[in-house]
C-alpha cells in the first residue's frame, strides 16, 4: 500500500514580517514603541480630580482595574503626577484642560484641541460622542511614553473607559472612535521623539470610506470600502428582504410597529479585518442592542448573509426588550434560513440524535462558556416549539421574562419538566437525523505550514492583510497546505473544568479562522483545523502534555467538557468546509489508556463533521503507544525525534538518524493502515538543534547552518 506523508513545518515567525505591517512599521519609525511602552507592567492612570467627573474618573478606572489581568492599574489624581517616582506607563484620561500634564506639553501634542473639538491629521472631529486614543513619547521624559484618552466629553470618555476591553489592541498611534465604534486610525513619525508628527498618507479613515449603496422602504444601506460588487448586492437584499417579510408575517407585527422597525439601516463592510476594527465585534453579522445599525462583512469570501443579526434587531424591537443573550441569538438563529449553511434544524436534529443538546441549567450557566454552534439551534428549537404550540404572545412573554443572568432554579421555574419533555417528543418527531457532507480529501503531497496567529490587533492577525500577503508568499515557495489553530485554556492541568475559547476581537477566533482559510482555499492550498489546549497559570503557558486525572469521576468529567470544546470547532469545521480537521494535540496521558474515551469522541465528532480526521500525537511514548490510530483518517505526529546525542554530530550520521525515525514511523503506519502527517516537524535555528528539537530557539544563538543541516 503506498502512503501520502503530509509534512507540515513549524512556523517560527510572525505572520506579519511579511505584508503591510512591516511597510507601515517601517514609514512610521514606531518599531520600538510597543517594546518600550510594555516594559512597565504597572500601568498608571492619571484621572481629573476637579470638578464635577473627578468621581465619576475614579471609579470608572477602580473598575477598570478589577477587569486587568495582567497589568496592574493605579490610579494618580492629576494635581499630584508629580509625585510620581517610579516609571511606568502613563495613561492620561479626560479633556486637556483638566490635566496639568498635558497642557505643559501642548505644543508637543500632534493633535489640537478647542473647547468642544478636536483636529488631527487636518480633520477636525466636532461630534460630542469622539474619542481619541494617542500613543507617543512623553516629551519630558526620555525612554517613556504616554497614551492619552481625550474627547469632546467627559460623558464620551466614561463611556470608552466603561467599555475600555480593547484598550491595549488598537491598531494605530492614533485611533478616533465615536460611540464606541472605530472611525479612524492611523501612524505617527517618532523619528523626534519630543514632536511627533502624523504620518499623513497612512491614515484609516471610514467616515471617508462610506458611501450609500442602496435604499428602499426596508433597508438602508452603507457600504464602507473601496469597490461594492453591485452585481451581488441586489441578490443579497433579496434573500435578507425574503426573510424580513417571513419573520414579520411569523411574528404577527402590525404596520403601525413595522413603521417603528422600518428601514433597517445595514453597514456592509469590504473585510472582515475592517469591520472588525471597526466594531470591536469579529462575527461577520452582528448587532448590539440599543444600536440602530447592523454591521456585516460583505465580500466574495466571506459574507454576514444568515440574517441573524437582522432578525435579533427586528425581535427586540417587536418584544420590547430580550434580555438573555443566548435567547436573543436563539431568535436570530431561528429566521435565518440557511444558518450554518445548511440551516439550523438539520443542525438541531445531528446534536439532538447525537444527544449533544444540553440541559438548560448547563446551557444558561454564566460561568460556562458555550458554543454558539450548539446553543443556537437547541434553543431555536424550543423558541419554534412554543411559537408553534403556544403563538406569538407566548413567545414574546419568554423572551422578555428570561433575564440576563438565570440561575438553576430560576430554569427550573421558567422550563418546568413537564414542557421539556413536550419539547423534546416534539424534537424527535419534526427532526431529522442526518449525516454531514463528505468533504472531498485531497490525494496529492502536501508541502505545509504551520500557520501561526501571531498579531494581536486584528489587522496582523489571521484575519489581516498581512496574513494575506503571508499566505501569497508561502504559496510562492512551494507551500499548498497550512494548519490554522485556535486554543482552549484550562487553569489546572489535575482538575477537570470547562475549556474556554478564544473570542477577543484580535485572537484566534473563529471568523479570522474562517477568513484565513479562505485566503488558503483562493491559493489552491488546503487547510487544517488544528484547536491545541494551553494551560494558564504558574506565570507561563503550560503543555497539554501534563494534564492528567487522579480518578475515573474526574476522567469523566474531563472527556465531557473536552468534548464540548472540540465539538464546537468539529462543527466550524464542517460549516466552512476545511479540507481536515485535528481532534486533539500531544494530550499525552489523556490518550494512552484511554483507548474507549477516544472511539467515542472520534464517533461522535464524525456526526457533525465529513472531512478527514487526524490526532497530532507528541513524539515518542505517546505516538508509539496510542491504539485507536485504526478509527481515525490519518495518523498525526508531532515530529521532534532527536537526530543524534552528539552535538558534533556528522552529516552522515544524522542522516542515519533520521532514517531510524523514518523506520520507526513506517512500522507504525504499516501497523494500523493508514498514512501519517507529520502535522509538526522544525528544527530551531540554534547550535545543534538535532539534538532536543522539541526546544525552540531563544536565549541561544541563531545558527542557521546547522538548522540547514538538520
Amino acid at each position: 500500500m503506498k502512503y501520502v506523508y503530509l509534512i507540515l513545518f513549524i512556523a517560527l515567525t510572525f505572520i506579519g514580517v511579511i505584508g503591510l505591517q512591516k511597510v507601515h512599521d517601517k514609514a512610521s519609525g514606531k518599531q520600538a514603541s510597543p517594546r518600550v511602552i510594555y516594559r512597565w507592567r504597572q500601568v498608571v492612570y492619571i484621572y481629573p480630580d476637579r470638578g464635577k467627573y473627578a468621581s465619576r474618573y475614579l471609579q470608572a478606572l477602580q473598575n477598570l482595574r478589577h477587569r486587568r489581568r495582567y497589568w496592574p492599574v493605579v490610579t494618580y489624581p492629576a494635581h499630584a503626577v508629580d509625585t510620581i517616582s517610579t516609571p511606568s506607563r502613563y495613561v492620561i484620561v479626560g479633556k486637556i484642560q483638566d490635566q496639568p500634564l498635558l497642557q505643559s506639553v501642548q505644543n508637543a501634542l500632534p493633535f489640537s484641541v478647542e473647547k468642544s473639538s478636536f483636529k488631527i491629521n487636518h480633520q477636525r472631529y466636532a461630534d460630542q460622542r469622539d474619542v481619541l486614543v494617542l500613543l507617543m513619547p512623553h516629551p519630558q521624559k526620555t525612554g517613556e511614553f504616554l497614551q492619552i484618552i481625550t474627547g469632546n466629553t467627559d460623558e464620551a470618555i466614561l463611556d470608552f473607559l466603561r467599555a475600555a476591553d480593547r484598550t491595549w489592541r488598537l491598531p494605530g498611534s492614533y485611533t478616533i472612535f465615536r460611540d464606541l465604534k472605530l472611525i479612524a486610525y492611523g501612524y505617527l513619525n517618532y523619528e523626534n521623539p519630543a514632536r511627533p508628527r502624523v504620518i499623513s498618507n497612512k491614515e484609516q479613515n471610514f467616515l471617508k470610506n462610506r458611501h450609500r449603496a442602496y435604499k428602499d422602504r426596508y433597508f438602508v444601506v452603507d457600504y464602507i470600502g473601496q469597490h461594492i460588487d453591485f452585481s451581488q448586492l441586489q441578490p443579497f437584499i433579496s434573500r435578507q428582504k425574503e426573510m424580513l417579510l417571513n419573520q414579520l408575517q411569523q411574528l404577527d407585527i402590525p404596520g403601525t410597529k413595522q413603521q417603528e422597525i422600518l428601514p433597517i439601516r445595514l453597514v456592509l463592510y469590504e473585510t472582515a479585518e475592517t469591520k472588525t476594527i471597526v466594531t470591536g465585534d469579529s462575527r461577520f453579522c452582528s448587532w448590539k442592542p440599543g444600536e440602530r445599525e447592523i454591521h456585516i462583512v460583505f465580500n466574495h469570501r466571506v459574507r454576514g448573509d444568515d440574517y441573524t443579526a437582522i432578525a435579533q434587531f427586528v425581535a427586540t424591537h417587536w418584544a420590547g426588550e430580550i434580555p438573555n443573550e443566548r435567547m436573543r441569538n436563539a431568535i436570530g438563529v431561528l429566521f435565518s434560513d440557511h444558518w450554518g449553511d445548511e440551516g439550523y434544524p438539520v443542525w438541531a436534529g445531528r446534536l439532538f440524535f447525537n444527544n449533544d443538546f444540553l440541559p438548560l441549567q448547563e446551557l444558561f450557566d454564566p460561568n460556562q462558556q458555550i458554543s454558539p454552534y450548539i446553543a443556537g439551534p437547541e434553543l431555536a428549537t424550543f423558541l419554534q416549539f412554543i411559537l408553534f404550540h403556544d403563538g406569538t404572545a407566548s413567545l414574546k412573554s419568554l423572551l422578555k421574562r428570561i433575564p440576563a443572568r438565570v440561575t438553576a432554579v430560576e430554569v427550573e421555574k421558567l422550563f418546568p419538566q413537564h414542557l421539556l419533555s413536550l419539547w423534546h417528543r416534539w424534537c424527535a418527531s419534526m427532526l431529522l437525523d442526518s449525516a454531514p457532507p463528505r468533504i472531498a480529501a485531497k490525494s496529492e503531497f502536501a508541502k505545509g505550514f504551520c500557520y501561526a496567529h501571531e498579531g494581536y490587533s486584528i489587522y496582523n492577525g489571521y484575519m489581516g492583510r498581512t496574513s494575506k500577503a503571508s499566505l501569497a508568499h508561502l504559496a510562492s515557495l512551494g507551500v499548498n497546505a497550512i494548519s490554522v489553530t485556535p486554543f482552549g485554556y484550562t487553569r489546572n492541568p489535575k482538575k477537570p473544568m470547562p475549556l474556554r475559547r478564544s473570542r477577543g476581537p484580535g485572537s484566534e477566533n473563529d471568523e479570522s479562522l474562517v477568513v484565513a482559510a479562505r485566503y488558503a482555499h483562493e491559493l489552491g492550498m488546503r487547510v487544517m483545523l488544528k484547536p491545541h489546549i494551553l494551560l494558564m497559570g504558574g506565570g507561563h503557558w503550560g503543555w497539554p502534555g501534563d494534564i492528567e486525572m487522579s480518578t475515573p469521576a474526574e476522567w469523566q468529567a474531563f472527556f465531557k467538557f473536552y468534548k464540548r470544546w472540540i465539538l464546537h470547532y468539529a462543527i466550524l469545521a464542517q460549516m466552512y468546509r476545511f479540507d481536515s480537521f485535528c481532534i486533539g494535540v500531544e494530550l499525552v496521558n489523556t490518550t494512552v489508556g484511554h483507548e474507549k474515551a477516544w472511539r467515542r469522541l472520534i464517533a461522535d465528532i464524525r456526526k457533525v463533521y465529513g472531512g478527514q480526521l487526524i490526532y497530532a500525537a507528541n513524539w515518542g511514548k505517546e505516538f508509539e503507544n496510542i491504539r485507536f490510530w485504526d478509527a481515525l483518517d490519518l495518523i498525526g505526529l508531532n515530529c521532534y525525534y532527536p537526530l543524534a546525542q552528539d552535538p558534533s554530530a556528522s552529516f552522515e550520521t544524522l542522516l542515519r538518524g533520521a532514517n531510524a525515525v523514518a523506520a520507526k514511523v513506517g512500522r507504525i503506519s504499516r501497523k494500523f493502515g493508514k498514512p501519517v502527517a507529520l502535522t509538526e516537524i522544525g528544527f530551531a535555528s540554534r547550535p545543534a538543534s538535532w539534538v532536543d528539537p522539541h526546544r525552540d530557539g531563544r536565549r541561544a544563538p541563531p545558527d542557521e547552518a546547522a538548522q540547514r543541516t538538520a
